[in-house]
């Protein structure tokens, strides 16, 4: 098959850890690890995959779902799970692997991947796209807070910040104090460009990502 040699000769460049090509002939590759290539495609361009072929490093249960939703014609991988592998003979997708291994090992190398361990007793391409998302979703909170609490000595605002601040809230109290307890707590932490915003109950902070310094603060409606 002409385009799946062309997906894994792409996928034998230095840092490529996916490649498709699609239906036409377009091909992509990228350096992310993981589910993230597909779930980005498929997010925001859902029909480029139909038809097409791709060439993975290594793929999972949750990867082999993402195949299936996408209406992928063929698959190549380095490395495959067992139950991926056991996923896609369901369907009409041919499969080609290297190597299949028990299940696809988390990052650690002392237990499962996540996003394997989040589908492995799902049945359904759908339900398990959603399940995904929302896994993906948790794991980046995670991520986001445990940086802000490694760094919260370095997180400090200015006389401006303060003022502002203070306004903004009603806050008669240290305020680089308050933010930090806010931090700790927070429900929602993401990075977007340059800034950290971070939202706790009707309040949302705002911080700059590099030089942790609190911009400011205010509450939300």
């Amino acid at each position: 098959m002409e385009r799946l040699e062309q997906a894994k000769k792409a996928l034998q460049q230095p840092e490529v850890t996916f490649a498709a090509v699609s239906a036409n002939g377009v091909c992509v590759t990228s350096d992310k690890k993981g589910i993230v290539p597909m779930m980005e495609i498929l997010e925001t361009n859902p029909t480029f995959l139909s038809d097409a072929v791709v060439a993975d490093k290594v793929i999972g249960k949750a990867a082999a779902f993402l195949l299936i939703k996408g209406n992928v014609k063929a698959v190549y991988a380095q490395m495959m799970s067992h139950h991926a592998l056991e996923t896609l003979q369901q369907t009409n997708i041919f499969v080609q692997y290297q190597t299949v291994v028990p299940y696809i090992i988390n990052r650690n190398k002392d237990g499962m991947c996540p996003m394997e361990e989040t589908v492995l007793s799902i049945q359904d391409a759908e339900q398990a796209f959603v399940a995904l998302q929302e896994k993906r979703k948790a794991l980046e909170q995670k991520r986001n807070k445990e940086i802000l609490l490694q760094n919260l000595e370095n997180i400090h605002t200015t006389p401006l910040g303060t003022e502002r601040i203070q306004r903004n809230i009603g806050l008669e109290c240290d305020v680089v104090a308050w933010c930090k307890d806010c931090i700790k707590t927070a429900t929602n932490i993401k990075q977007k460009g340059k800034n950290w915003y971070i939202s706790n109950g009707n309040t949302r902070i705002t911080i700059h990502a590099n030089r942790y310094t609190i911009i400011t603060a205010h509450k939300q409606t």
